[in-house]
């Protein structure tokens, strides 16, 4: 079993259960602060027995008993007696609140302290019969809690009906429940669930509650904030944030090579007229000009939103090194055509999973769909077999189905002729291996009013993907940092 864990030998130890998205990085942050402040810290990985066959989280947590998960804890309390003598506390976030619930009471005698955050489901039994409640009265140490009044669980009343039976029994406890928050409120990576000010205050009285009960001084050391380590690792959030803005910063360099080319056009058109006396091509040689009723700057100046405009459209004919799903839609209000994907994947083995697109800035925002850092944003393939990423290799089926993107929802193989010879008798175009080795079309000729509506949609795009980066933060949560070694004299 993994066990992430954090901080000085010798240190006071403290065990912390993880929630529903298991031992991820929200989990980790809250092990490393905790070392930061003087504990040494570990949390076990509580679904290590189960296989990663991609169910939701809420299945993976029905898989759990409470007898596996207090093995867990056991072998995570070994594990921090290898590192220290000092006294214990344990704590746990929404799912983990509950465990750090039944820990406490199910283990009286390792525990100087238990800190439960938004624990719910506490009077619910993990397969057994006795639920962390019926536990509460051999809970024999100091408990604290934190709980969000929106939360529906544990709601408002569960939690008055927990203090009233910790009281019943005499346990000495302390719960912070906060109006503004509701299920999850410490979790900063969920924005939509994250409550800084509650979240920071919370915290603040958590690591109060561990230095009393667990007899650490408190730091005269003011913590440092937003440093991190050289060699620390980076996410993939954070990469793909800073290959957007690369990316958006080539689109605008080029769309300003564009506008410095329009003036070149425009200035050496109005030269042309003034020194030559003609109108430039693409009019008809020597067609006169008409006499000059301005400066040659000002004429020039007049033209520049002609050749601008022409010169877009024909940049949006040639291929861009940085391509975005042009469609302003919800990918979520998309109704697809009915296709029967289950019955045709065992004939048509997916094709259209080995065709390449674009995707959207919503897909970006959303970090689920792939795309490829060479040639962004095109949906990421397989070298081995040219299917998208997410396409299954067994199956062929979609593994990230329900948030595939716009081109996905939308598309209709029933008429694409790379897919099928003849959709109506379920005969496919060709083997898989040679679908794509086919001559390139003949170019069409585009006419220029579809040529600027391209040119329209992409300058709309660009302008949605620049708001979105506006938007974002690399730093989601106030995070404490190790302190910057002193400078050379």
């Amino acid at each position: 079993m993994k066990i992430y864990t954090s901080g000085e030998r010798g240190r006071p130890g403290v065990v912390v259960l993880v929630h529903g998205p298991g031992l991820d990085r929200f989990i980790e942050a809250q092990v490393d602060a905790l070392a930061l402040h003087g504990f040494v810290a570990a949390a076990p990985d509580v679904f290590h027995r189960q296989p990663d066959d991609g169910v939701d989280v809420m299945t993976r947590i029905s898989r759990l008993v409470d007898d596996e998960i207090l093995a867990d804890v056991d072998e995570a309390v070994a594990h921090l007696r290898t590192l220290t003598d000092g006294p214990l506390a344990v704590i746990g976030f929404c799912m983990g609140g509950r465990n750090a619930y039944l820990a406490a009471g199910a283990r009286p005698d390792v525990w100087a302290a238990a800190g439960v955050f938004y624990g719910g489901n506490v009077t619910k039994a993990w397969g057994g019969t006795e639920s962390p409640f019926d536990r509460t009265a051999r809970i024999a140490c100091p408990l604290v809690g934190f709980f969000g009044k929106q939360d529906t669980n544990p709601s408002p009343a569960d939690v008055a009906a927990l203090s009233a039976a910790l009281s019943q029994h005499g346990v000495k406890h302390t719960f912070h429940s906060y109006s503004d928050a509701g299920h999850a409120f410490l979790n900063f990576t969920n924005p939509e669930r994250y409550r800084p000010a509650s979240a920071a205050d919370a915290w603040a009285k958590l690591l109060g509650f561990l230095d009393r009960e667990l007899g650490r001084a408190p730091s005269t050391e003011r913590a440092v904030y937003g440093t991190s380590d050289r060699s620390a690792p980076v996410t993939r959030a954070e990469l793909e944030r800073a290959l957007r803005n690369v990316n958006l910063g080539y689109v605008e360099m080029r769309d300003a090579v564009l506008e410095i080319g329009a003036r070149l056009i425009a200035l050496t058109d109005e030269l042309t007229r003034r020194i030559d006396g003609v109108e430039p091509l693409p009019a008809q040689p020597n067609t006169p000009a008409p006499p000059p009723t301005t400066t040659i700057e000002m004429g020039a100046h007049g033209n520049v939103p002609t050749a601008l405009v022409n010169m877009r459209a024909a940049d949006a004919g040639q291929p861009n090194r940085v391509s975005l799903d042009l469609e302003a839609i919800d990918k979520y209000t998309i109704e697809s055509p009915e296709i029967p994907c289950d019955e045709l994947l065992p004939i048509c083995k997916a094709r259209c999973c080995r065709m390449s697109f674009a995707i959207s800035t919503q897909d970006l925002d959303e970090g689920v769909i792939q795309f490829d850092y060479g040639h962004p944003y095109l949906i990421r393939q397989r070298k081995s077999d040219g299917y998208c990423v997410h396409n299954d290799p067994h199956s062929h089926g979609c593994t990230v189905h329900a948030h595939r993107p716009r081109v996905c929802r939308r598309y209709d193989c029933r008429t694409d002729d790379r897919v099928w010879a003849d959709y109506e008798k379920r005969i496919p175009a060709s083997p898989v291996g040679s679908m794509f080795d086919r001559p390139e079309p003949e170019p069409r000729e585009v006419e220029l009013s579809e040529m600027l509506g391209r040119v329209q949609q992409r300058q709309e795009a660009i302008a949605r993907e620049k708001a979105s980066l506006a938007k974002s933060f690399q730093e989601i949560a106030p995070a404490v940092g190790p302190p910057p070694k002193p400078r050379a004299p």
